[in-house]
């Protein structure tokens, strides 16, 4: 197949105008959202999220080494600094949070290893968090060790702190504790709910670190994630295990009381994942599907992702994606578990709970995909003038030092389940290589290992991508290197 000369140049055209431009993403609410919208004090962007994918975070299925330690370390630096869009870790630490901040602030981190299996939160993430928080500098002070506390609630005796990796020689000066809940009467002047640990209650500021993991079909929809994790500072927490309307109880932790307002962080450590509906001890799911569709070169089993943002919504909503794009499923927001809708001010999704504190439609995201280091232009971002119902947006990343390219294209929610098709041509307009592909979402990834039809890999040179389902074209043009 051959593109005329015409529409050659006329896409090339298209590919040179294509731009994205305008105003904050916040201020467009999706359709299906009701409430007003209400992000938590701590949720400095709402709607952005750093998505990092290392293949080298993880050996096979399940070994982290001393090597595999130090990439998921950078994994971190690298997402925070994304995030904040600043150089430095220090910088990017002391950006995310209000201008309250102080060189005394107290910080509280809830961690997760409730299970026993390799899926819960692996110490080096927290290590490097911390390790980041102390580069913070206010006018020559760093941010103190001590000024830090780490923390889960609620776990079998049988879990330590140390037996998960959460030892004082790795956190010289980091309080470390399975916390202990306040009961006393809520506050008076407040009327802050009791219940919550101690070192929430105490802290200025909450980051919730929590797995890619799955759970029983019968509690939130099959998922372990930010909601589902703050169980872990609520005295509660057993007793709402067999409540029948968990998934109203998920939303009511993440969007009220101290969670929402001391809030600043939620960082999915999806290093190793099970998939929907295990069991919280279940061992970690070969994620193969997902691997191979963010690096078509990669022999990790592990999904060897870290997710970060302030918006707690958006962040959830990215983990389940991740383990629906393993299963090639949908993730519309139709797709999310109740709470996550209900968190996200999706009308009618829990009856009687009407939040609406982060983003949970990704037209309305801005995504930072780092894919081995190596990070890809954004297919949206938070400054634009264009209602993103009506966009498909088309994104062409070279990732030269992996050899490969990165193509994300993004359709309005409504043509979630069309056909779509990749083709690139060479600037003679021939074609050098097509793929067909299914619009399982908002925003679809797809990497191409430069492997033309003939089974050869391309040349150097510029191409052409040109994405198209049943109702548009779109197209870019891009180097090989």
């Amino acid at each position: 197949m051959t593109l005329s000369r015409r529409s050659f140049l006329k896409t090339s055209a298209a590919a040179t105008a294509f731009s994205i431009a305008g105003s904050a993403a916040s201020s467009v609410l999706a359709e299906t959202q009701s409430a007003p919208f209400t992000p938590g004090p701590g949720n400095k962007w709402p709607g952005k999220v750093v998505v990092n994918f290392n293949k080298n975070a993880v050996t096979g299925t399940t070994t982290i080494g001393d090597e595999q330690i130090k990439v998921i370390k950078k994994m971190v630096d690298d997402s925070i600094k994304a995030l904040a869009n600043k150089s430095t870790v220090g910088e990017a630490w002391k950006a995310i949070f209000p201008d309250t901040l102080k060189s005394t602030s107290k910080i509280a981190i809830k961690t997760n290893f409730y299970a026993t299996s390799a899926c819960r939160v692996h110490w080096s993430v927290v290590q490097a968090m911390t390790e980041g928080l102390q580069q913070m500098d206010f006018d020559g002070t760093k941010f103190a060790a001590s000024n830090i506390t780490i923390f889960e609630g609620n776990v079998p005796a049988a879990n330590t702190l140390d037996g998960a990796g959460y030892t004082t020689e790795r956190f010289p000066g980091v309080n470390r504790k399975i916390d202990s809940f306040d009961k006393s009467a809520p506050d008076p002047a407040t009327g802050e709910s009791d219940g919550y640990a101690t070192s929430l209650k105490n802290a200025d500021f909450f980051m919730n670190v929590y797995g890619l993991r799955g759970h029983s079909n019968s509690y939130a929809e099959g998922v372990t994630l930010g909601g589902k994790s703050n169980y872990g500072t609520y005295s509660n927490a057993r007793m709402i295990h067999t409540h029948p309307q968990l998934a109203i109880r998920c939303a009511n932790m993440l969007c009220s009381g101290a969670i929402y307002k001391k809030q600043v962080l939620s960082v999915c450590a999806g290093i190793l994942s099970n998939k929907k509906g295990s069991g919280i001890n279940g061992g970690p799911t070969d994620y193969s599907t997902y691997v191979k569709k963010m690096d078509p070169t990669a022999t990790t089993k592990a999904t060897s992702t870290i997710i970060m943002s302030t918006d707690p919504v958006s962040a959830d909503m990215q983990a389940v994606k991740i383990m629906q794009m393993n299963v090639n499923g949908t993730f519309g927001t139709n797709d999310m578990p109740k709470y996550v809708q209900a968190s996200g001010g999706v009308a009618g999704a829990l009856s009687g709970v009407s939040y609406n504190i982060g983003i949970i439609d990704e037209s309305k995201m801005s995504i930072l995909q780092i894919i081995n280091e190596e990070l890809i232009n954004p297919v949206r971002t938070l400054d634009r003038k264009e209602t993103a119902s009506n966009e498909y947006l088309l994104s062409v990343s070279p990732l030269p030092r992996q050899g490969m390219v990165a193509i994300d294209f993004s359709v309005p929610a409504s043509r979630q389940g069309e056909h779509s098709k990749i083709c690139i041509y060479d600037m003679a307009g021939k074609l050098v290589f097509s793929k067909d592909l299914s619009v399982n979402g908002v925003l679809n990834h797809f990497v191409w290992n430069k492997e033309t039809i003939s089974g050869v890999s391309a040349r150097r040179g510029k191409y052409v991508c040109v994405f198209s389902t049943d109702s548009i074209t779109r197209s870019a043009s891009f180097t090989v290197a």
